[in-house]
């Protein structure tokens, strides 16, 4: 009998509270394997052009989503507790964090998509079942989803994958008319790469910078505050290069500056 759990955490941004998780193990259902060992699919276009031999080649610069199966079995009162399993699924439509303890070194994000009808044993005692998420290709490194203190001087983050990052920032002023600012700089570079500044005047509230999306926002006050974080230097997103280090730099103005790096593999 398989003792794997997965546990399905649905949340919305990062700082907002309203976080519903659901372990498949209150249900009595446990993992027996999944196909997440499979690598996601390359993005490419191939374009035939008569006369020529040979495709020409697009790479679309990104890779697919893919759909993860999860086979699953029920051990105890399986006719009550699987129905009662699928919707609590059902009830939380969107994109959920996607832990098992098939793999404990990262998390999938994916949503809910359906199941396979459970085939019943032992006079309904028991079931066994697929469900499948589709999910992001990337494995988020739990490594890369802790919050490292950098709230003053310089910082080094060595990113253990090959693939660039996009790091959360969440900062505080020390007061309400300072500007702070964060200084990025891969340690490879002959200069800084990004600088970004928090100049947001009405509150020390803690602001977020979303280095993926380039979103800064306020939770406790549920606002958007894109036009007083800025983002100078290089162009393009904020990342911890792949297989590289980067250092940050806090400057003054800030009370508070966390960084959760986000690492991942494909």
């Amino acid at each position: 009998m398989s003792n794997d759990t997965l546990t399905i955490k649905f949340s919305t941004y990062p700082g907002v509270s309203g976080s519903k998780i659901i372990n498949s193990s209150t249900y009595y259902v446990y993992v027996l394997d999944n196909n997440d060992g499979d690598a996601p699919e390359p993005d490419y276009e191939f374009v035939s052009v008569p006369g020529r031999t040979g495709d020409l080649t697009f790479w679309n610069g990104r890779y697919k989503n893919k759909q993860i199966t999860y086979k699953c079995i029920c051990d105890n009162n399986a006719r009550t507790n699987v129905p009662s399993f699928f919707s609590a699924l059902l009830a939380q439509p969107g994109q959920a964090r996607l832990e098992d303890t098939l793999n404990t070194t990262y998390f999938k994000k994916g949503i809910y998509i359906g199941n396979t009808t459970p085939r019943f044993s032992d006079g309904g005692k028991r079931a066994t079942f697929d469900i499948t998420f589709n999910c992001q290709p990337q494995k988020w490194l739990l490594a890369g989803d802790t919050e490292t203190n950098c709230t003053t001087g310089t910082y080094n983050f060595t990113n253990p994958s090959s693939f660039p990052s996009y790091p959360l920032f969440r900062m505080q002023k020390s007061s309400v008319s300072s500007t702070g600012t964060v200084t990025i700089k891969h340690l490879n570079a002959s200069s800084d790469q990004f600088v970004l500044t928090d100049d947001y005047g009405h509150s020390t509230q803690y602001v977020y910078y979303d280095s993926e999306t380039q979103d800064a926002y306020i939770p406790a006050f549920n606002r958007n505050v894109n036009s007083t974080v800025t983002k100078t230097g290089s162009s393009g997103r904020i990342c911890f290069q792949g297989g590289n280090s980067t250092r940050v730099t806090v400057a003054g103005g800030m009370s508070n500056v966390y960084i959760t790096p986000r690492y991942y593999i494909l």
